[in-house]
């Protein structure tokens, strides 16, 4: 059974995220980001950053975190072996979260989901930088790459449709809309892709 271990007091915490090694899980706050050290319950490093209180995305080898900076309109890039601030990306209104290509995680799109917002943000994370903005359908919350890399849908919680994006080319400035009209329900937001009933088997077999 699960219980309650401990209650830290975060002004303005309101998500959360685990590096890839478990050793510190990540809350974003008010004006900044909190390191917990979940070996000991504590807060072990507290950085300062503009605005806050977005997701978080880590790199395959844990060497660097991004974390949406919804009051600042852009994402945190984080040194995780120093836990320092390395620098601020400016993508768009309430940046919230990064999204890795499965097949490439260097490349990324990143998510923007003000109510207001109709852009999903191209992130480069060996430079990081901003590649450049792609408009979607309105408010983007989550996105979910195919198993190869080549596409990405994006649910759009404002609208009842999600967009999807052609992310085939290994020239990420080449990403484009291909529609912003699949039908998706009110208020869609969180999307996966469903392996074919050919792919399970095949799975299954092995």
């Amino acid at each position: 059974s699960r219980k309650e271990v401990k209650v830290i007091p975060i002004k303005g915490g309101r998500t959360g995220g685990m590096t890839p090694d478990g050793k510190y899980f990540m809350v974003g706050a008010s004006k900044a980001i909190v390191f917990i050290d979940t070996a000991t319950n504590e807060i072990t490093k507290t950085i300062k950053v503009p605005g806050g209180g977005g997701n978080f995305t880590c790199l395959p080898d844990g060497s660097k975190c991004y974390g949406g900076l919804r009051k600042d309109n852009s994402v945190a890039v984080i040194d995780m072996a120093k836990l320092e601030l390395i620098k601020v990306i400016k993508t768009g209104p309430d940046g919230n979260r990064l999204y890795l290509n499965s097949a490439n995680p260097r490349y990324g799109l990143f998510a923007n989901e003000s109510g207001k917002s109709e852009q999903v943000s191209v992130i480069d994370t060996q430079d990081d930088v901003k590649i450049k903005d792609i408009i979607t359908g309105l408010g983007p919350h989550n996105v979910a790459f195919d198993p190869t890399g080549k596409f990405a849908l994006v649910t759009t919680k404002k609208e009842n449709v999600a967009t999807l994006i052609d992310t085939s080319s290994e020239n990420p400035a080449d990403w484009d809309v291909i529609t912003t009209d699949i039908a998706a329900g009110i208020q869609n937001n969180g999307v996966r892709w469903v392996p074919t009933p050919a792919a399970i088997i095949a799975a299954m077999a092995n």
